[in-house]
């Protein structure tokens, strides 16, 4: 399984964190983004997102860019979460290609350690992707470190 950690894009700021939305820059990344795991054929089967406005937001817009969608599906477990709630979500997927949509710290901390220290950032809007091995969990990285290099 492809299993590819996204940070929900840019959004505005303030309270209460659980309602704020995304800001124009974010839905146009949500946007590039859709388009750049299309080009890398990684179109996910199932796309995890917390119940967070700008998680719900995040996932629609890029589902959108697709020719048939993604199954987005809401992980209320993935709100203010720690390092287990992302991996029993992602165990508990049977797809070729996961995406989870989540928030910092913990999806940062996520592709900090699956890549072994390569990502020390993970931006809003930012993707990394890894190779699952049931047993084994994240075995190896996918694809680029991270698309933050690649952004205005």
């Amino acid at each position: 399984m492809i299993v590819l950690l996204i940070r929900h894009a840019k959004t505005q700021s303030g309270w209460p964190d659980f309602s704020r939305e995304l800001l124009p820059e974010g839905r146009e990344r949500c946007r590039v983004n859709a388009l750049w795991m299309a080009e890398q054929k990684w179109i996910p089967e199932r796309l995890l997102h917390s119940p967070a406005r700008r998680t719900t937001q995040t996932a629609e817009l890029m589902a959108q860019q697709w020719p048939w969608g993604a199954c987005q599906v809401e992980e209320a477990d993935l709100y203010e979460a720690d390092y287990r709630a992302y991996l029993r979500a992602i165990e508990d997927a049977a797809v070729q290609v996961l995406a989870v949509v989540g928030h910092n710290p913990e999806i940062g901390h996520l592709a900090y350690s699956w890549s072994e220290g390569l990502i020390d950032q993970f931006k809003p809007g930012a993707i990394a992707a890894f190779e699952w091995d049931e047993k084994k969990g994240p075995i190896a990285q996918t694809g680029p470190l991270n698309l933050l290099g690649q952004w205005p």
